[in-house]
């Protein structure tokens, strides 16, 4: 997280997500964070926390990458991290 940048919208206006990552088809759903190990639905459940807390205006990001908590590729994890 210490190479993300701020951005106006929570969420790219310029990515398309899908169920197949062009570049890396692997399914990944843990990855090391701060050398913590994390699951890709704990990321979105903690998105949702603050959606619900206090930022309604990620909404839209956290159903996106919802769709994918069964099989996240690269390219989901990559969104959540932007």
């Amino acid at each position: 997280m210490e190479d993300s940048k701020p951005a106006a919208t929570p969420m790219s206006t310029s990515a398309r997500l899908t169920t197949d990552d062009l570049e890396d088809n692997t399914t990944i759903h843990h990855m090391k964070i701060n050398r913590k190990e994390v699951s890709y639905p704990s990321i979105v459940g903690s998105l949702m926390y603050a959606m619900l807390g206090t930022h309604p205006d990620l909404a839209y990001m956290v159903g996106t990458l919802g769709r994918y908590s069964a099989s996240p590729k690269k390219c989901h994890w990559e969104a959540v991290n932007q």
